[in-house]
């Protein structure tokens, strides 16, 4: 039951990042930059994971996550992953 609110929650947020980068005017280059940003934070999360002790696994899932919903994509798989443990 967690892992389908956790699924709406994503979608949901997913749908209002894509409007919002629809909104702005220059749709691509949005969308670049945040995939760029969400890697690159995914990339940072697992970096400092030896001294943070927090990790994500890098997988299709998560990186698809991080590259569409950027930095707040990766702050969603955080707390997602710390409220379901």
């Amino acid at each position: 039951m967690e892992s389908k609110w956790f699924a709406v929650v994503l979608i949901a947020a997913g749908i209002a990042l894509l409007i919002c980068m629809k909104k702005s005017g220059s749709f691509f280059k949005t969308l670049c930059y945040s995939a760029f940003q969400g890697t690159a934070a995914l990339f940072a999360v697992n970096a400092l994971a030896g001294f943070t002790g927090v990790s994500l696994a890098v997988n299709g899932v998560t990186l698809a996550v991080g590259g569409l919903g950027g930095l707040p994509g990766v702050i969603l798989l955080l707390s997602a992953q710390a409220i379901l443990r």
